[in-house]
């Protein structure tokens, strides 16, 4: 897709009545026409208040707020977004001009919060609660750049969890910045790319915006990483290429296949059949993983197979959604009947969907047996018999055009209605408007299925007259839970947690990969990749974490450091009843078992809490982890002096290395003396270590035979030092 055309053009030629006339308006009859005078206003107020800005390429700065607007109609997005995409850069880039009351004032309540949230914190003090204006000048001083993009990034999370189109609006924001970053220094587009990976990117597949994902991955990977892009891209092209005839036959033998079916020709108006590859980024990604080498690639094939069902008559909407989750698993049968599966390769996300909602059915065949059709177009030879090829795999994805459309657009459809009617037509509407992506076969109509034009016309003219609801917070959250635990993330850690520190359980724990399993009711829960049963618990609700005695894993007690699998079904088995000195003494041993920063915080401040139930050595230990200030994070390593009283015996010396050792502390330095009057040995070490692992540490060595009592404490700046 061309992207620098602005680049070409005359600067005079951009005008307001060009960007409305040409980019804006043909992309808008989903809206009403009041609605649609709103957003020509919005572009007269953003045209003039970006008058004589130039982006670092060149052109006009107001052409980028006009291709994110684009991008949030492709979506389909209400009024208020689109309004926003066009506003979204002016407070910040023209204060002086444009303020979020007058938004507010001519465009609502919504669209200023949506653009408040757009606009980078750390440039308007007033939205940093601890920043007041002699506070921001010394804190400034103190404070990396990392430290801001942190807070900039704890912000964005913070007004998501209110206002779900404030991440609508900053994706579109980040792909169109993406797409025109060739421009920009190689380092800047390094860290831009990289940090797209880690949080706009899984944000975008948490919201189920998969179009969104793929590219932001694909731009990302080509900034990121641009030797391994590189290299993926050849090897992908040749394999492609040695496979495209074979697959293009294998899509031709399911069309022939599936219209001889008497059941399926019965009960479907349509079928669609798209072949196209996976994405460089997630082929590159699951190698990486896997530790295999690039010359391995040989999965990168993908069919879908997308079914368009009859239209209902039944009043039944459970009824009739049922029905159609039936025809994909008949299509799956069928396939299966010719094609034999891999084992382990099929997934089932219509019994299961993922946490955004997603349904397909998902399964992996070495197509045999194919046949190359006499009026195949596609430059290969003709065969009347068995076409010849080394088999290949070939992901199959089945689902309706309803899940399909859910794939694509995700969150962005509950701003549609008549989404039944758009789910019937979408196919039709991606040809229409030429917009397949590079590397797509689309084959609407199936021999032997049949082709009802009248409705189909009448349905597509429906499209383009439907209006987008007015969206409120609870109908763009309520399918997207995982909000709720950025929200209590704040409540929680507030105040123990530094921005550095909450951005990382946000980016680990919410957004990197993860690992699905079922409570026991079958809910399923999406958790990161290595999390633990503790890290289950904890995440269902801190409560339960809290109480938690024991676990299990498909029926069998396992210990708290299990790491979870797909698929596995987790009971958390919690007491009833206040805290006591067992149960503070198993939290504080499951540090090591928690894997996820959000986990392992709670139980920090679990331990704080209740401190009364433990030792003193334990406490002040918990006291020292719970400091942020000297604390950066709670599985790196801290320097700290410790000093030991203990009755001399031989070998004390050795035992007590043996435990630090044990506990991953390295020694630094050790000084000992001996009071000849008692019997007393004094021990002082300076020690480095996990953080995390020092509790156990200190609570072992008070377990060292002839150990009396220890002091332990960590260096602070200025080599001032601190007692735990």
């Amino acid at each position: 897709m061309d992207y620098g055309f602005y680049q070409r053009m005359k600067q005079e030629d951009i005008t307001e009545e060009y960007l409305w006339n040409t980019r804006l308006m043909p992309m808008l009859g989903y809206i009403p026409p009041q609605e649609k005078g709103l957003v020509r206003e919005a572009l007269s107020l953003a045209f003039d208040a970006h008058e004589g800005q130039s982006r670092k390429s060149g052109e006009p700065f107001i052409t980028h707020p006009v291709e994110v607007t684009r991008i949030l109609a492709e979506l389909r997005m209400d009024s208020d977004s689109l309004i926003a995409g066009l506003l979204h850069d002016t407070v910040e880039d023209c204060g002086e001009t444009v303020g979020l009351e007058e938004i507010g004032f001519y465009f609502g309540q919504s669209v200023q919060r949506i653009v408040e949230g757009e606009t980078k914190f750390s440039k308007l003090p007033t939205h940093h609660p601890e920043r007041s204006k002699g506070a921001a000048e010394e804190q400034s001083n103190c404070l990396t750049k990392s430290d801001t993009k942190a807070q900039d990034l704890q912000f964005l999370f913070l007004a998501m969890t209110e206002e779900v189109r404030i991440i609508v609006v900053k994706l579109a924001d980040r792909l169109h910045n993406m797409r025109t970053m060739a421009s920009m220094p190689q380092n800047k587009q390094r860290r831009i790319a990289q940090e797209t990976l880690e949080v706009f990117s899984p944000l975008a597949r948490l919201l189920g915006l998969y179009t969104i994902k793929e590219e932001l991955e694909e731009l990302s990977f080509y900034y990121a990483m641009p030797q391994q892009y590189a290299m993926t891209r050849r090897v992908v092209d040749r394999v492609w290429e040695s496979q495209r005839i074979a697959v293009e036959a294998a899509s031709f033998d399911l069309q022939r296949r599936m219209a001889d079916d008497p059941y399926l020709t019965d009960l479907l108006r349509k079928v669609h059949i798209e072949i196209s590859r996976k994405s460089l980024y997630s082929i590159w990604r699951k190698l990486h993983d896997s530790g295999r080498s690039i010359r391995e690639i040989s999965e990168i094939a993908q069919i879908r197979v997308i079914l368009d069902p009859v239209k209902s008559t039944s009043c039944d909407a459970v009824g009739a959604a049922a029905s159609e989750r039936q025809l994909c698993y008949h299509a799956m049968g069928l396939i299966h009947s010719f094609w034999a599966p891999i084992p382990g390769s099929m997934k089932d996300y219509i019994a299961t969907p993922k946490p955004n909602n997603y349904q397909s059915l998902h399964t992996t065949v070495i197509p045999t047996g194919l046949v190359i059709p006499n009026d195949s177009s596609n430059g290969g030879k003709v065969s009347k018999g068995k076409y010849s090829q080394a088999l290949f795999p070939i992901e199959i994805q089945i689902k309706t055009g309803e899940m399909e459309r859910l794939a694509q657009f995700g969150i962005a459809i509950d701003s549609w209605q008549c989404a039944d009617e758009f789910s019937r037509s979408n196919h039709d509407s991606v040809e229409e408007d030429g917009n397949n992506a590079e590397g797509i076969i689309t084959s609407n109509h199936v021999g032997g299925f049949p082709v009802r034009e009248k409705e189909d016309q009448a349905v597509f003219n429906g499209r383009l007259s439907m209006s987008p609801q007015k969206l409120d917070s609870y109908s763009m959250t309520r399918r997207i839970n995982w909000l709720n635990s950025i929200r209590q993330w704040q409540e929680e850690f507030l105040g123990t947690l530094s921005a550095k520190e909450f951005v990382a359980c946000v980016t680990g724990d919410l957004l990197g990969q993860g690992v699905f399993v079922f409570t026991p009711s079958g809910q399923v829960m999406r958790l990161p990749k290595g999390a633990s049963v503790v890290d289950f618990a904890y995440h269902i609700h801190t409560d339960i974490g809290n109480t938690m005695v024991a676990a299990r894993v498909n029926g069998k007690i396992v210990p708290a450091e299990h790491r979870l699998a797909n698929a596995e079904v987790v009971e958390v088995i919690t007491y009833k009843g206040p805290a006591n000195a067992n149960i503070v003494r198993r939290h504080r041993q499951w540090l090591d078992a928690a894997q996820t920063k959000s986990a392992r915080h709670k139980i920090l401040k679990f331990l704080k809490e209740n401190s009364g139930f433990m030792g003193p050595s334990d406490e002040v230990a918990v006291d020292n982890l719970l400091n942020r200030n000297n604390v950066a994070d709670i599985t790196s390593s801290q320097s700290y002096w410790l000093s030991i009283q203990c009755v001399d015996r031989s070998g004390l010396l050795a035992d007590i290395s043996n435990v630090i050792s044990r506990y991953n502390h390295n020694i630094l330095s050790y000084s000992g003396s001996k009071e000849k009057t008692t019997n007393i040995f004094s021990m002082n070490y300076e020690l480095e270590g996990p953080i995390h692992l020092l509790p156990t540490l200190l609570e072992r060595l008070s377990q060292v035979n002839c150990v009396q009592s220890w002091r332990a404490g960590c260096y602070l700046h200025n080599n001032e030092i601190s007692t735990l």
